[in-house]
């Protein structure tokens, strides 16, 4: 986290592919593609993607998850996950692309 950011609004986004990117507002490169999974994890809050919207705690932290169900047809399934902070003027920080395997 990043202590600079602490209690500004994030949110997160789960992707298939993590490039070219989406070019948000202020010439930030968000690192995911605009795919099924991108539109339909972008900033939810509930299951499978809990917590992909929220504040920052003091230190700069948050806790998103993605929840899958237990099914063998998962296995192998690769995806990445990024967020990014909302600040005065728009977007402030952007994360990098974290790689999950589903095993």
């Amino acid at each position: 986290g990043d202590p600079a950011d602490a209690g500004l609004p994030y949110l997160a986004a789960a992707s298939f592919g993590t490039h070219p990117g989406n070019p948000p507002p202020a010439g930030r490169i968000f690192p995911g593609n605009f795919d099924p999974l991108f539109l339909a994890s972008f900033g939810a809050n509930a299951p499978p993607f809990p917590g992909f919207q929220g504040t920052l705690d003091p230190a700069g932290n948050a806790l998103f998850l993605v929840v899958l169900p237990a099914s063998p047809a998962l296995s192998g399934v690769r995806f990445s996950v990024a967020a990014a902070t909302v600040g005065a003027g728009g977007i402030r920080t952007v994360t990098n692309a974290a790689a999950v395997a589903v095993r």
